[in-house]
């Protein structure tokens, strides 16, 4: 297994959001989370490896694009994959989980 975007000792991590807005203030926080990022593990850098324009869950905004990123996981032939948990409501919503929304994004170098 192997993933070659970049040749520097890299790590990804996955990183889920907030739980807006109940633990935000009742804000959105384009800040936190929905993303995957990148850490340099000789230097400690953390840089984005990707995320939505907006900085939001894909369901905030209609754009589509990640939503709940859990896990980054590498295939044999060079590709990462990112399991997208899917659409989460804040509790108090009707519907907390919604069925069918999670995805596994394959990511390739071009």
């Amino acid at each position: 297994m192997g993933f070659d975007f970049n040749y520097d000792p890299i790590g990804f991590i996955a990183e889920y959001g907030s739980e807006a807005p109940d633990t935000t203030g009742g804000k959105a926080s384009p800040l936190v989370g929905h993303r995957v990022s990148r850490v340099h593990t000789e230097t400690g850098k953390i840089t984005t490896f990707t995320v939505n324009k907006t900085g939001l869950a894909a369901s905030a905004t209609g754009e589509g694009g990640l939503e709940r990123p859990i896990d980054v996981t590498f295939g044999k032939q060079n590709e990462m994959f990112i399991t997208d948990f899917g659409i989460f409501k804040p509790p108090g919503s009707t519907k907390l989980l919604i069925p069918n929304t999670g995805v596994i994004w394959k990511v390739t170098k071009i």
